[in-house]
């Protein structure tokens, strides 16, 4: 494996110390079958941000099929047309930065026109969403954008300025 995430869920043998490197990095290791095989769970982190409007592009790129069909596929649902954007406070956007390294879930376009994003799993409570990333180099740190297969807003009865908490699985 090149990193800790990619052992989640996966049934391995820990040799010698690494047991105790692995919880250091805040994973849970459960004992499966044998005295030797493992198996790890992820660890979930909250992150809270303030409900912001967007430019409006959420629109557009969450009806593309491409986009739909990929959502489906690895992730379980039909996005909403549109996200949800949170501004994240300085604290909260280092653990954000910190979880966007653990990996995520490639959102591949058709074609070159169009940018590639990582998306992430998460909950809005009982809302099973995603984080979409856009692999753009300018996109701000401090946003997050939330696609789910509800909109948020009205669903969990928020607005603009609210502060809304999301958990993601790591």
């Amino acid at each position: 494996a090149r990193n800790l995430s990619e052992l989640r869920g996966k049934e391995f043998i820990i040799l010698g110390k690494t047991r105790e490197w692995i919880e250091q990095s805040g994973y849970t290791i459960n004992l499966s079958r044998g005295e030797n095989k493992y198996k790890m769970s992820s660890r979930e982190k909250n992150i809270k941000g303030k409900i912001l409007s967007g430019v409006g592009q959420g629109v557009y790129f969450t009806q593309l099929e491409w986009v739909k069909s990929q959502f489906k596929e690895k992730l379980g649902f039909d996005p909403y047309p549109g996200t949800l954007n949170l501004k994240l406070d300085k604290k909260n956007e280092k653990t954000y930065q910190d979880i966007l390294k653990e990996g995520g879930i490639d959102i591949v376009p058709p074609t070159a026109e169009f940018c590639g994003s990582k998306s992430y799993p998460i909950s809005l409570g009982k809302i099973k969403a995603a984080i979409i990333l856009p692999s753009v180099s300018d996109y701000p740190r401090d946003i997050v954008e939330i696609m789910a297969p509800v909109k948020i807003k009205e669903k969990l009865q928020v607005k603009d300025g609210d502060e809304l908490e999301f958990t993601i699985k790591i």
